[in-house]
Formats: C-alpha cells, sequence, structure tokens
C-alpha cells in the first residue's frame, strides 16, 4: 500500500487535472485543489470526506495564492508533492501580432506558476520526500504555427524548473518537469479551449 501524501494540485477542475485528481483521491492521498471553478471539486470533495481541501483561486493573484498556502499550512502543516497543472493556450493569429493575448498566455503559465512555487516552497521544506512537479510542453522542442506565445511561456517553465532541480538538491527537494506532447483536453474555461493546442499532462 502506498504512503498517504500530502498533495496541492492546481488546475484541478477539468480534463487531466480532474482525473489526476480522482486518482490521487483514490489512492489515499490527501488533496488540496486549487482551481478557478469549485463545482467540479467540490462534487469529489463529497465522495472522499474528511480527504480533500477544495481551494478556488486566481493564481495569477499572488495574495489569492498565498491565501491557498496558509490554509494548507493549517490543515496539515507540510506538502509532500506540489503538482502545478494549471495553465492556458490561446493561438496568435497573425500576421497580427496580439502582445495582449501574449502577456495573457505568460501571466497565467509563467507567473502563476512561480507564484505558486513561492507559496509551496516553505511547505515542501517541511514534507517528507518533498517532490515538485512543472508542466512543460513538446512544443518547446518542435515549434508550432501559432503557438508563439504558449511556446514561449512553456520554454520559460522548462528553464525554470530545471534550474529549480539544481538549487533544490541541497534542500532534498526533487524537481521534476513532465513535457508531453499534443492532445485535445479541455481547460477549466470554455473561453480557453483550442482545438489542437499543445495541452498537458501532469503526473508524480
Amino acid at each position: 500500500m502506498s504512503i498517504q501524501k500530502r498533495v496541492w494540485l492546481t488546475g484541478a477542475s477539468s480534463g487531466m487535472g480532474l482525473n489526476m485528481a480522482e486518482q490521487l483521491a483514490a489512492q489515499g492521498h490527501k488533496l488540496a485543489l486549487t482551481a478557478r471553478s469549485a463545482q467540479p471539486l467540490l462534487e469529489l470533495a463529497e465522495r472522499y470526506p474528511g480527504q480533500i481541501l477544495v481551494i478556488t483561486a486566481d493564481l495569477t493573484d499572488l495574495d489569492a495564492v498565498q491565501a491557498a498556502a496558509e490554509r494548507i499550512n493549517s490543515a496539515w502543516g507540510a506538502l509532500d508533492l506540489v503538482i502545478l497543472y494549471a495553465g492556458t493556450c490561446e493561438y496568435m493569429d497573425l500576421p497580427t501580432f496580439d502582445s495582449a493575448l501574449f502577456a495573457r498566455v505568460m501571466q497565467t503559465n509563467v507567473q502563476g506558476t512561480v507564484h505558486c512555487i513561492e507559496a509551496a516552497l516553505p511547505l515542501l521544506r517541511a514534507g517528507k520526500k518533498p517532490h515538485l512537479v512543472g508542466v512543460g510542453s513538446s512544443v518547446t522542442y518542435v515549434p508550432l504555427p501559432r503557438a508563439e506565445a504558449y511556446g514561449a511561456s512553456k520554454a520559460a517553465v522548462r528553464y525554470l524548473f530545471q534550474s529549480l532541480e539544481l538549487d533544490l538538491a541541497q534542500w532534498d527537494i526533487k524537481v521534476s518537469l513532465v513535457s508531453p506532447g499534443c492532445q485535445r483536453l479541455s481547460y477549466a474555461h470554455a473561453s480557453e479551449q483550442r482545438e489542437g493546442c499543445p495541452h498537458h499532462i501532469a503526473r508524480h
């Protein structure tokens, strides 16, 4: 039987995020599930009473992320596994280059991830065999048309986690980056769904 872990999973309200949440809950782990949409998470929490914390937050808001971490700290005092799955994808419609679109994608995929890392590290340092998992994409190795914003954001995430792997080793925090290929999966918001967009899976 696997050892119960204290897990923070972001982007958990739909698609593979929700699927991961269901699998981790079925394995008996304690879960802090963060997303902008709470309803699917509340339904999951009802199936696993006392096992799941449902935390609604916009990860681009540092105060909201810090509040989520404080709630986790109050409940468990530490984290053993953090999976930063939350993200978005929007296509660029060239020849018009949309800098606002680019900024939205970078804000969610990069800055949102950075906010979570800042909030999670103190809890991971207090955890058992702590493990930080980020989600990149194979698009950073093989460029795709119209994915300028998404690819740039995931390239930043890749470099960030590769550097963190070096720096956090001295505190025995394992760092992993998952860089899967393209799949058709739904994001948490219909407005962010794009058929053929280089979506991602995080696993531990």
